[in-house]
């Protein structure tokens, strides 16, 4: 009985020297986030805007033009937009020919390579997109024109 007492009493012992030394540590850790300068534009019904096809002005035949209604999200900041490098539409069949006097503007306001600010702050607004330019006087019927609108969209910082 000596032996088991003695044993209850070691183990006593080392269980209460372990918790009497145990350290206690508080931490103050700092957790960021950031939301990240997401821009997008679909066309207004939500879907990507793919291809653009610009027809006959009923007014002037050698006049093409369309308009696309379009949604810019921006989790409500200010957008410049512009355009990469000069839009132009040229002939798949006839080398040299290419539309001329081709304006993309974007609600009244005509767009270039120098940037511009467009009034965005509260996301999905909805705006038009229009393109118009001239056939070439020498365009035969039947011709086909292509061309990619480059455009950058930005935040204002």
């Amino acid at each position: 009985m000596k032996k088991t007492l003695l044993s209850i009493m070691t183990m006593a012992a080392l269980v209460s020297s372990a918790t009497a030394t145990a350290a206690v540590e508080t931490k103050n850790i700092t957790v960021n986030a950031e939301i990240p300068h997401e821009i997008t534009m679909k066309k207004s019904n939500g879907e990507d805007i793919k291809k653009i096809e610009l027809v006959p002005d009923n007014n002037s035949p050698t006049t093409y033009g369309a308009k696309e209604s379009i949604v810019i999200a921006s989790h409500g900041q200010d957008v410049k937009i512009n355009l990469i490098e000069d839009f132009k539409l040229v002939s798949t069949t006839e080398s040299g020919n290419s539309f001329t006097d081709l304006t993309v503007t974007m609600d009244g306001t005509e767009l270039a390579t120098t940037p511009q600010k467009i009034g965005n702050k509260v996301s999905n607004i909805a705006k038009e997109l229009t393109i118009v330019g001239k056939a070439p006087s020498t365009s035969k019927g039947g011709e086909k024109y292509t061309g990619v609108l480059k455009l950058n969209l930005e935040p204002v910082t």
